[in-house]
């Protein structure tokens, strides 16, 4: 039987309603494009047997391929982000380091990383530098620490990968060659105000240790997880501690309801563009 057969067989049908009409011209529509049908088939459907049967059939098909494909959709795991706590923590300056390792080590469970304490050494705390962020993950990356800040929160940044463009090898500190550490910072929502004006280049002749794209990353994380809130609302963190393949400086702040991944060049300076000096070995 072919398609012109089972078209004919619908145009020779007695006069019918008008939803009928739209039935019959769903099924011709079906015909010319599924192509040979059965004879049974056919002979059925000139008997008026299968005429509103089939039409019918298809669409609840249909309706339950959609909702098939709601519910693969559903059954994908979404993935690993940060639960900001119930109880907002104390002040770093009343927590004790281990205390902040031990938050360190949470965050890194709800985002599915490993942590890792040994051979971590934690370096001597100084006046003021109260907040301890630990690289605790060997094979942590600036991609990785950056799709856990999108996963959790609105998130943009200026390159489709940040592995290549702040490679590690660039950077003062990185787990590839440090193995984990940890590195005290000022615990402010707003980056250093006492580096304020100072461009990358005037705190490496200053000998000032500045922050890492990565640990600037983190520090979003573990801010957010305990607080709900960003850093950098107001001004730039310069991320001295890291530079670009091109000898930039990446960056990062708060904008547009997002935390943003920027870069700056070497030499700017700006009394809202400020790094976060860090203690570490």
């Amino acid at each position: 039987m072919n398609i012109e057969r089972g078209i004919l067989m619908i145009k020779a049908t007695s006069v019918v309603s008008e939803s009928e009409n739209k039935r019959l011209a769903f099924a011709g529509m079906l015909m010319h494009h599924v192509g040979v049908l059965p004879d049974q088939i056919v002979e059925k459907f000139s008997r008026n047997e299968f005429r509103a049967e089939i039409p019918d059939r298809l669409l609840h098909a249909f309706e339950l391929e959609e909702i098939s494909q709601k519910e693969s959709v559903t059954l994908i795991p979404p993935r690993p982000h940060i639960e900001v706590l119930h109880e907002t923590p104390k002040p770093c300056a009343k927590r004790t380091a281990d205390e902040q390792i031990a938050d360190m080590k949470m965050m890194y469970n709800m985002l599915g990383w490993t942590f890792t304490e040994s051979g971590l050494i934690i370096p001597e705390r100084r006046k003021g530098f109260d907040r301890l962020v630990v690289v605790g993950d060997l094979t942590l990356t600036n991609n990785r620490a950056y799709d856990a800040c999108d996963a959790s929160f609105r998130s943009r940044r200026y390159t489709s990968d940040l592995n290549i463009s702040v490679p590690s090898d660039k950077d003062e500190r990185h787990p590839t060659k440090n193995g984990v550490y940890a590195v005290w910072f000022r615990d402010r929502v707003e980056a250093d105000e006492e580096l304020k004006n100072l461009s990358a280049d005037d705190l490496i002749s200053k000998e000032i240790k500045g922050i890492t794209l990565l640990e600037r990353e983190l520090f979003e994380l573990v801010y957010f997880m305990e607080t709900g809130d960003h850093l950098d609302k107001q001004n730039w963190t310069l991320c001295s501690g890291s530079r670009n393949f091109d000898g930039d400086v990446p960056g990062a702040y708060r904008n547009d309801g997002r935390f943003k991944v920027c870069w700056f060049y070497c030499d700017n300076r700006d009394s809202n563009l400020r790094s976060r000096e860090a203690v570490s070995l």
